[in-house]
Order: structure tokens, then C-alpha cells, then sequence
């Protein structure tokens, strides 16, 4: 009969625990506070327990500054329903005015293309009433 190996789990518990098998945090060296930006806690405290919080709120930097959140005026809560309908109105002409812009330049466009052929069938039937009268003058 051949062997079969069992395999063994382990648990780690506090009683097997090695701290060598867990590494640690390593910084990277980067330091993110500038001098005199941060508070310690004693000055958090005292300026929390007078009313003067300070702004601990750090911003973030992020990937994509501009976001939906940004660009997006319906997103403000302090918009109420006439403000975004006035919002809308104003989105809607403009997109209207860039409809009509852009077809008036499709007509313009179409009309100088027409013009262009119609002067090119021109020239040819013009071509084609030089040729036969050079024709008919070289028959006679």
C-alpha cells in the first residue's frame, strides 16, 4: 500500500504566535506634514474644550479632479427644483443652438458641394460642344 500524506493545518493562536512569520509596516520615508501644519493633542484639546476647533480636515489628492461631484450642478444640495429647471432650460437652448449651428453647416456644406458639381457638368458640356463642333468643322 502506498503512503498517503496528510496534510497538516496550522492555526495561529496566541500560545504558537511568531511575530517573525508576520512582517512588519515599512514607511516609505515620506514625511506628509510640513512644520507647524499639524496640532498636538494637548493644543487639539485645549482649542476643542475653548470652541475653537481648528479645521483638521485634510483634503484628499485625488486621481480625477474633475469628478461627476464637481462638473454636475445637480448635485448641489443647495439647488432647489426652480434653479435646476432653469439649469435645464438653459442646457436645452444650448444644445439646441449647437443643433442648428451644425446643420446650417452640413446645408452650407451640401450647397457648395451641388454648386461644385453643377459647374463641373458645365465645363463638360462645354467641353463636349467644343468637341463637336471641331468635329463637325473637321467633317466638312
Amino acid at each position: 500500500m502506498a503512503k498517503t500524506k496528510i496534510k497538516t493545518i496550522r492555526i495561529n493562536s496566541s500560545l504558537n504566535y511568531d511575530p517573525k512569520d508576520h512582517p512588519k509596516e515599512k514607511n516609505s520615508g515620506e514625511i506628509l506634514t510640513t512644520p507647524g501644519e499639524s496640532y498636538t493633542v494637548g493644543q487639539l484639546l485645549e482649542k476643542h474644550r475653548s470652541g475653537l476647533m481648528p479645521d483638521v480636515n485634510r483634503n484628499g489628492i485625488y486621481d480625477n479632479p474633475d469628478s461627476e461631484e464637481d462638473t454636475n450642478p445637480f448635485l448641489n444640495p443647495d439647488l432647489d427644483l426652480v434653479d435646476k429647471q432653469q439649469i435645464q432650460e438653459h442646457i436645452n437652448e444650448v444644445k439646441n443652438r449647437e443643433q442648428r449651428q451644425q446643420k446650417l453647416a452640413l446645408d452650407k456644406k451640401l450647397k457648395s458641394e451641388s454648386e461644385a458639381k453643377a459647374l463641373e457638368t458645365l465645363k463638360e458640356q462645354e467641353k463636349n460642344k467644343n468637341l463637336s463642333k471641331i468635329s463637325d468643322t473637321a467633317e466638312q
